[in-house]
């Protein structure tokens, strides 16, 4: 077998390797990703995240920063209740569905991607491919799924039962997002 140079993580240098990754002395070395040439730009390299990797929070969890959440949207939802005392109960639950998408869909896709009930549990919204930073619509997709289904009100337990059987945690609007939560 052929030898052949690669990066040593030891000593931030190069070292002779065979062609199957083993050192000369029988030990695996892994090249160092930060590990940058004389002279040359810095190498940027996204190691990917493995989903299994992923510390997912548990369902108790989610539902505690859900419910934070809902008091917090259903305490604005209640002051504009009494400003306009004449929404009947469709009404209130469209209400109820717009704030709780512009609450949840700005503050994920914005705030590290967590809401205050979240961030008070210590989770986060992320991307459940790579663990990365949700984007604003991926966000905004994740939350209109979810108004879809306050609006909905029978579908609406059903998306936040989800978790207890699922093996990933994800309620029905993270699949559609393809999202996961995250303990921080």
């Amino acid at each position: 077998m052929g030898r052949i140079l690669i990066p040593d993580v030891r000593r931030k240098g190069w070292a002779m390797t065979d062609a199957g990754g083993q050192s000369p002395e029988g030990e695996l070395r892994t090249p160092d990703p930060t590990f940058e040439l004389p002279g040359a730009s810095p190498m940027v390299v996204r190691a990917s995240t493995d989903e299994s990797a992923l510390d997912l929070a548990g369902y108790g969890i989610r539902l505690t920063g859900y419910m934070l959440d809902g008091v917090l949207v259903l305490m604005f939802a209640g002051v504009l209740l009494l400003m306009t005392p004449r929404l009947n109960s469709v009404l209130l639950s469209v209400l109820g569905a717009v704030l709780g998408l512009l609450y949840a869909g700005i503050l994920i896709g914005a705030w590290n991607g967590q809401t205050i009930g979240m961030k008070a549990m210590g989770t986060r919204c992320v991307n459940a491919s790579d663990g990365s930073k949700v984007s604003m619509s991926t966000s905004l997709k994740r939350a209109l799924t979810h108004a879809v289904f306050v609006i909905i009100w029978p579908l609406s337990p059903v998306d936040l039962a989800w978790p207890i059987w699922d093996k990933r945690n994800q309620t029905i609007h993270d699949k559609v997002a393809s999202t996961v939560v995250v303990k921080v």
